[in-house]
């Protein structure tokens, strides 16, 4: 956060992705628009890059966000800005399987994720992250309200999501998935 010149007291939601139409960043910025109206602390990270990079830019600076909305273009220390966020976000419209839920489960920051394609692999909703309908800001914003406010349901997202990604996700995981998988086919 001293980095990036952010408030230690900042409330600092995240979101990863090609700066695309299918990753919804607008959905994003309209949700911090409606939170910045209550809470002068949010700021949001939007890290990587895109062709829709003017366009989003154009967007913050017409709702007045320049001060709360940072563009960091794409990053090789995704683990350290991690640590920066109090709340991981995806917006996307569609998904295959979003590896950067994972980063951010492992690192320990609570998810809230539009309910799209393999998120449902990765979320299961209250228990180890926040599902909401896609195309839906106010429901993203209220997601995020509910995370930065409850703490128990803060730390219980994170325990159940640290210990999801450990259990069945680590590469220990998968290898031993490959291995047994190896073992059956050479078996037949």
């Amino acid at each position: 956060r001293r980095q990036l010149g952010l408030n230690p007291n900042a409330h600092v939601e995240g979101i990863v992705g090609r700066l695309v139409p299918d990753k919804a960043h607008h959905h994003f910025i309209e949700a911090i628009k409606l939170l910045s109206k209550e809470d002068p602390q949010i700021r949001a990270l939007i890290i990587g890059e895109g062709k829709l990079l003017g366009p989003l830019k154009a967007e913050v600076t017409k709702a007045q966000l320049e001060d709360r909305i940072y563009f960091l273009g794409n990053r090789s220390d995704l683990s350290a800005l991690y640590q920066a966020m109090d709340v991981f976000v995806m917006s996307s419209l569609r998904e295959g399987f979003p590896l950067t839920i994972l980063e951010a489960m492992a690192a320990k920051v609570p998810v809230i994720s539009t309910n799209v394609g393999g998120v449902g692999e990765c979320i299961e909703h209250e228990r180890d992250g926040i599902l909401v309908e896609p195309s839906n800001p106010a429901k993203l914003a209220e997601a995020i309200q509910r995370i930065l406010s409850d703490q128990k349901l803060r730390e219980m997202l994170i325990r159940n999501a640290n210990e999801k990604v450990c259990s069945k996700f680590s590469v220990q995981k998968m290898t031993r998935d490959h291995e047994l998988l190896y073992e059956e086919v050479l078996s037949l």
